[in-house]
């Protein structure tokens, strides 16, 4: 079998239209899938693809939180103070 032309997904991850995490773990599933790779190497590829977009998307919130005044901690602290309600079912924390 024919391993795919994957010149799109190669060309996104060049020019960074498609993060180079994302376009090399989804150009690696698409490569190992053509090869005829087994349905366990294929969910751990996939794995690898939904790691790599959190990771990018985290980078992503970081740098955009580095650029708010503060350093964005006064919305991490509301952010915080929510998360901290929430898991305690609790509507008030004084």
């Amino acid at each position: 079998m024919a391993l795919p032309v994957l010149q799109n997904i190669e060309k996104s991850a060049e020019t960074n239209v498609l993060w180079p995490p994302v376009a090399d773990a989804l150009g690696t599933f698409i490569r190992r899938r053509a090869a005829g790779a087994d349905g366990y190497e294929l969910t751990w590829r996939l794995i690898h693809g939904w790691e790599a977009v959190s990771s990018v998307l985290t980078g992503a919130v970081t740098t955009r939180l580095r650029q708010l005044e503060g350093g964005g901690q006064a919305f991490l602290k509301s952010l915080g103070a929510r998360a901290i309600r929430t898991n305690l079912g609790r509507a008030d924390l004084h």
